[in-house]
This record gives C-alpha cells, sequence and structure tokens, in this order.
C-alpha cells in the first residue's frame, strides 16, 4: 500500500510539473518579454488526470505584455480546463475553456512613460492631454506620493505644462481628477476588466482587478 502511495505521490508531482512547465511557456509566447516567471498550481491527482486545475498563481517582474510594460504582477486563476501535449520536446499546454482571474501589478513611471509613447498605447497619452491639457501634446508621465503628474507640450510655444491628477476607482472603472479644476474623467479601458482598488505607493501605481479571459 505504501508503495502505490509513493508512485501515485510521484505520478502527481510529474505531472504538476509538467503543467507548470507548459503553462510558463504558453505564457511567455502571449509576453513580448518576461522575468522571474514563478507558478504554482493547486489540483488534486484526479483534477490533473481529468485536465482540470483549481488554482494557478503566478508571479512575474518587468512584464512586457502587448506593449504594457509592468514593473511586477500577481495573478490567481482558477478553474482552468486544460489539455496537455507531451508529443514535443518542451510540454505544451492548450487552455480549452473560459476562466476567471484576480490580481495585483505594479506600474512605475519609466514603464508607464515607455508604454504611452509606444505605438500600441500613443493613444492614451493623446487622451491624456485631451482631457486635461488641449492643445498640448503629450510628454511624459511622472508617478509622486499622491498624483499623477502629466507633462505635455505646446510645439508652437515650446512651453511645458504639467496636471497633477488624482485616480481612484469605483464600479470597477478607473477615474481621474485634476487637481486645480476638478475635471474628473473615466479613463478608457477594456470593459472586461474589473478595477478593484488603485493607490500610488512608493512612486508606483497598484492596480487591483479581476477579470475574465476568454479564449
Amino acid at each position: 500500500m505504501k508503495s502505490n502511495n509513493g508512485k501515485e505521490v510521484k505520478s502527481y508531482k510529474s505531472l504538476v510539473s509538467i503543467i507548470e512547465i507548459g503553462l510558463k511557456y504558453w505564457i511567455e509566447k502571449k509576453c513580448h518579454s518576461i522575468n522571474g516567471l514563478d507558478i504554482k498550481i493547486k489540483a488534486s491527482l484526479l483534477n490533473v488526470i481529468q485536465g482540470r486545475v483549481k488554482e494557478v498563481n503566478l508571479l512575474a517582474n518587468e512584464v512586457n505584455f502587448n506593449n504594457i510594460i509592468i514593473n511586477r504582477i500577481y495573478i490567481k486563476a482558477e478553474n482552468i480546463s486544460l489539455m496537455l501535449n507531451l508529443k514535443e520536446v518542451i510540454p505544451r499546454v492548450e487552455l480549452s475553456d473560459k476562466f476567471k482571474i484576480e490580481g495585483d501589478l505594479a506600474l512605475c513611471d519609466k514603464g508607464l512613460n515607455e508604454t504611452l509613447t509606444s505605438n500600441s498605447w500613443s493613444r492614451i497619452g493623446d487622451w491624456l492631454t485631451k482631457e486635461f491639457l488641449p492643445g498640448y501634446q503629450f510628454k511624459e508621465i511622472l508617478l509622486s506620493e499622491s498624483f499623477i503628474i502629466v507633462k505635455a507640450l505646446n510645439i508652437r510655444s515650446n512651453k511645458t505644462l504639467e496636471k497633477h491628477l488624482s485616480i481612484i476607482s469605483k464600479d470597477g472603472k478607473l477615474f481621474l481628477k485634476d487637481r486645480d479644476s476638478a475635471k474628473n474623467s473615466v479613463f478608457p479601458m477594456d470593459p472586461s476588466i474589473y478595477i478593484k482598488d488603485v493607490i500610488i505607493k512608493d512612486r508606483k501605481l497598484c492596480l487591483s482587478f479581476s477579470s475574465q479571459v476568454d479564449l
């Protein structure tokens, strides 16, 4: 009996290790770059054999996802259905159904500027200036202890102007508010992402979120 239990434990650990390797490969393919990726899964042997994972915990640093530069991210995913392909040199994991995630991420001003000056996301910089600095061109963004500082340039006069914006979450959305004029605007973002909380801490923009991943 002990021998059989030992074999089951060994088989379970082997399958979990294979799934973790496969998930790492799948995630790395989705990102332009990612560092310090660590994945832990929670599932029974029966769940694993049936292609179901109760919970996956992911932690990573310096992530470039679709040209969004993320300083640090933690994600918990639940109730994942998957298929294993063991014929490849690197085990492949194919996710077969939608699943829910929740997590936390941190953005630094260096990463924000790299994101907002990329071709993929320059429209967000344009939106910021249109909303709070009309007639100016986005230049850079800085994080203080309490505010997002947006700097913009007037091309004709070569004059730089800046606005101090506070940020809050409400009903799953992000709101930016001008400290001086009290103008309030909803930040444009994917409606499938629900923002639970947002704070600026140690000059990093920290967000807690939940979402559903559709395949």
